[in-house]
């Protein structure tokens, strides 16, 4: 369907030509010069008066008549018997005219609208020119449902808690003790953006007196201790102590009790 705005700007566009045409006036005018006449603006079809009336306004100069339909348009041959005309519309957007050469005398044989007129999906082609479907079509776009909110924290029913003060997005892994090379094979089993978080990451989510692990209980965990992606050494891994708000601790990577792994997704990583 065309919007009513274009469709009346295309209309005011086409209805000089339909008038003429509906009239059997079309072939004194449908010529390559006959169009380069009204490109330029003026006309000298004398023997159709009435085709002129048409397509002109009401002034007169030199005794040519002024007219306005297809003034300005970008005319040329495509070929010996091929000839096209584009002009804009009042939305700036083109529309192409072919006449073709039959016989003796020249044929509109086709009249191409702009593609922004038509309210039809986009569709993509292989290299082949086929059309494919389109990715719009076929991609969700719709944001997860909100399910709680806590403060500047939101979790989702897809089970992200989102910091909206920092942009960051946690996951809570397994509630058991685990080792440090354990928390880093879990959050690489997320995949995608996902990674062990930094000792200041964890440090965001530190509020005393909050929840029953001074952070968010969005979060449910029942550890102290959460692993970072920091390491010292070939044995040491950094992490944060939630009882203490201590983060400036380093512990044996298999430590494992009261340890849990959390991964991270940053605001520009989706």
């Amino acid at each position: 369907m065309i919007r009513r705005d274009r469709h009346t700007s295309l209309m005011d566009t086409l209805m000089p030509l339909y008038k003429i045409s509906s009239k059997g006036m079309i072939d004194s005018l449908v010529t390559p010069n006959g169009i380069k006449g009204l490109a330029e603006g003026i006309t000298n079809v004398k023997k159709n008066d009435n085709a002129n009336k048409e397509l002109s306004n009401t002034s007169k100069d030199s005794g040519k008549t002024k007219v306005v339909f297809l003034r300005g348009a970008k005319l040329g041959y495509e070929s010996s018997s091929k000839f096209s005309a584009k002009i804009k519309n009042k939305e700036g957007e083109t529309l192409k005219f072919i006449l073709r050469r039959e016989g003796l005398t020249w044929k509109l044989s086709n009249v191409i609208l702009p593609l922004n007129d038509l309210s039809l999906p986009k569709q993509r082609s292989n290299k082949r020119g086929i059309p494919t479907k389109s990715l719009s079509s076929s991609v969700s776009h719709s944001k997860p449902s909100v399910r709680a909110h806590a403060g500047v924290y939101v979790t989702y029913a897809n089970g992200i808690v989102k910091d909206t003060r920092t942009g960051l997005k946690w996951k809570a892994g397994p509630n058991k003790g685990m080792a440090w090379n354990q928390a880093r094979s879990w959050v690489q089993s997320l995949g995608g953006d996902w990674r062990m978080p930094t000792i200041y990451e964890l440090k965001t989510l530190y509020q005393e007196g909050k929840g029953n692990r001074n952070m968010t209980p969005l979060l449910k965990t029942t550890g102290w201790h959460v692993w970072s992606g920091e390491t010292k050494g070939s044995s040491a891994a950094g992490g944060f102590n939630f009882a203490t708000g201590n983060d400036r601790s380093w512990y044996s990577r298999d430590n494992s009790t009261n340890y849990r792994a959390f991964a991270v997704r940053s605001r520009g990583d989706g």
